[in-house]
């Protein structure tokens, strides 16, 4: 039975966690700036859905889709009739759904370990890792969407019996593809999991149904109504992305020792000693193997011995492990991660379905080492991270120094094991160092997930900064483009935008690779777009030779102003790993326009194009 102080520090970190992350989201969710650099593609494609076009047209100079499944557009679009052309919409459907998730992984855990205390634990450690999801959970993109499918279905696969739990799960993880391409991994690896290990209420043909039909035959039949350019976007995009093994390795030891090396150690202290191999022997599987004609039932309790079946008419005896659900989905979802993020260029949002089921896995962690009276061989554990933190830190420094490297977690890391290595000297082997001992690695990876706050709000007079930004944009009298966003909505900057593709969505069409013709070409309407214009103004976080495809437009810029640092509290808030806080300061116009009085600069504020 647990102690009162374990349930205390578990309900008061869950409070405090959880308090922080839903006040992040208001913040977020009421801020009319941007927080994403792919937001405004986002916004221009919902605002499509509403209006009734094509969600995905053919890339052109005005909109670039961006290489995700539709499904979180969709749901978006009705709350722009709700609140307005704006990000308040979008934004209030991924924190809702994120804060849905936390509840969903506290769910799970307390029903592994029978401990709401366990799972109070779960969900502030879910809450915690804001940071270390990258900070995509509150932005108008679909990754808290994705993730909320995906716990749905595994609920459903490892505690459903009915067929109704069955067609759950199956539309659960059919929906998560919807919301992003890479569901369909989680969607493939539930249904070998049911086909393999578990005791299914549908027969075996409707599970292989089920993936087929939610997967490639709803893909290729929904897909002709969603424009020409979705099989584009979405599959042969993507597709030719470059690949590297070598990068994907890298980057997910960075993660896990950089971002979870708590939870990894409190995970395999769960994996050790909980009893990961089930009773359960499906009958399908038993048929399958002793190719018996008869069905039994199982009973799918959690034991580590494995199930003896003697069928009375054939006299086969045979003895099925079946691993549990908890350990197949943590396995397979780093399978997952491992395999996507050979994709270079990708963000660490990869990773939130990972860190979720981690947050589960590390609370049981936690409580098996509450449970138990030894708790050997955690001081190599923690000596093993903080030499790998440390190692890590140093080469990704070296490496990609403009990153946001978290260099302070080798320290954190070298703080819990000395505090381990007193608490060996000081306690004896027992359940009161084990608790102490299971109390320092669930601190540790509080300490390795801390964010410092005010870097993921707005800033203070931001309101005044965007009124002022409002009246110089004000004395233009020609269109505006602002990169690196492409569009915006007219409520945040007070006048009408042009629209046109992001950074992001300009560069995915240009790192394609093996194709019959050159990735270039593929933004030469976009360029030609520009260079057509008569007048264009066009504002700019960077100077434009610096913009990622912009740099390639064939058009004469001239420097307006250089707002320097006025207005720095307009700023994009999240910071991902890869930095964030970009701010509007650079004004160009295409050079040949003539210049009004109220456009003309003053001197001071003048800054020459090197």
């Amino acid at each position: 039975m647990e102690s009162r102080w374990f349930a205390r520090f578990c309900w008061s970190t869950l409070l405090l966690y959880g308090g922080l992350f839903a006040f992040l989201c208001v913040q977020h969710v009421t801020y009319p700036g941007f927080l994403e650099l792919m937001e405004a593609d986002t916004l221009q494609q919902i605002s499509r859905i509403a209006a009734g076009k094509a969600a995905y047209p053919q890339p052109d100079g005005e909109f670039i889709a961006l290489a995700y499944n539709p499904f979180y557009y969709f749901v978006s679009a009705p709350t722009l009739a709700l609140f307005g052309e704006g990000f308040t919409g979008p934004r209030l459907v991924s924190a809702l759904c994120a804060l849905a998730a936390g509840g969903i992984v506290g769910w799970i855990a307390c029903r592994e370990s029978q401990s709401r205390s366990v799972g109070a634990l779960a969900a502030a450690l879910y809450f915690a890792s804001y940071r270390l999801m990258d900070a995509w959970l509150t932005c108008a993109l679909p990754d808290a969407m994705l993730l909320v499918w995906v716990l749905l279905g595994y609920c459903g696969l490892a505690y459903g019996r009915t067929k109704w739990h069955d067609v759950a799960w199956l539309l659960c993880f059919t929906l998560a593809f919807w919301t992003k391409q890479h569901g369909a991994f989680f969607f493939g690896f539930a249904v070998l999991y049911a086909l393999l290990f578990r005791q299914n209420a549908l027969p075996r043909w409707a599970l292989v149904a089920g993936i087929v039909l939610g997967g490639p035959v709803s893909y290729l039949g929904i897909g002709q109504f969603l424009g020409d350019g979705f099989f584009q976007q979405t599959f042969f995009v993507p597709g030719h992305w470059e690949r590297s093994v070598r990068y994907s390795a890298r980057r997910v030891i960075f993660v896990l020792s950089e971002f979870v090396p708590f939870a990894v150690l409190l995970t395999l202290c769960y994996l050790r000693r909980a009893n990961i191999i089930q009773s359960a022997t499906p009958p399908s599987l038993s048929r399958w193997i002793s190719g018996l004609c008869t069905t039994r039932s199982s009973d799918e309790s959690r034991s580590a011995k494995a199930w003896n079946h003697r069928d009375e008419l054939s006299g086969v005896a045979t003895k099925i492990a079946s691993i549990s659900p908890l350990t197949w989905f943590t396995a397979t979802t780093f399978a997952a991660i491992a395999f996507t993020m050979m994709v270079a260029g990708s963000s660490n949002n990869h990773f939130i379905p990972l860190i979720a089921i981690l947050c589960v896995t590390s609370a049981l962690g936690a409580h098996e080492l509450l449970r138990s009276e030894r708790s050997r061989q955690i001081g190599w554990g923690l000596a093993t991270i903080t030499a790998a933190s440390a190692g890590v830190t140093w080469f990704s420094l070296q490496q990609v120094g403009h990153h946001a490297i978290p260099v302070f977690v080798p320290f954190v890391a070298g703080a819990v094991w000395l505090a381990y290595l007193l608490l060996s000297r000081t306690l004896a082997v027992g359940a009161l160092r084990s608790a102490s001992t299971a109390l320092l690695l669930v601190v540790g990876q509080f300490g390795a997930a801390f964010y410092h706050l005010p870097d993921y709000l707005p800033q203070p007079g931001y309101a005044t900064g965007l009124a002022r930004l409002r009246g110089e944009l004000d004395r233009v009298d020609a269109p505006v483009i602002w990169i690196p966003y492409g569009s915006c909505p007219a409520g945040l900057i007070g006048r009408e935008t042009l629209s046109a593709p992001s950074i992001v969505a300009l560069e995915d069409l240009t790192r394609q690779q093996h194709l019959d013709v050159s990735p270039d070409r593929l933004v030469e309407p976009f360029r030609q777009r520009i260079h057509e214009l008569p007048r264009l103004y066009v504002l700019a976080n960077h100077r434009i030779e610096d913009e990622v495809v912009w740099n390639t437009v064939p058009v004469e810029w001239e420097l307006v102003r250089d707002f320097g640092h006025e207005f720095s509290n307009v700023q994009q808030i999240t910071r991902h790993w890869f930095g964030g806080g970009d701010y509007p300061r650079f004004l160009y116009r295409k050079r040949g326009e003539a210049m009004t009085n109220d456009e003309k600069p003053n001197d001071e504020r003048m800054t020459k194009l090197e």
